[in-house]
């Protein structure tokens, strides 16, 4: 649907990696039993 470039996908992917190295997971927001989640579906799906 939209256009894809490559050296986008790449960036987000090592800002992905580079902020679950930092917070040390995925999250840092205190999530004890869920009943929702909203995931926004933004980045490239790492």
């Amino acid at each position: 649907m939209l256009p894809e470039h490559v050296a986008e996908i790449d960036r987000l992917d090592v800002q992905h990696y580079a902020l679950r190295a930092a917070l040390e997971g995925n999250y840092i927001a205190p999530v004890t039993d869920p009943e929702r989640i909203l995931d926004v579906g933004t980045g490239t799906g790492q």
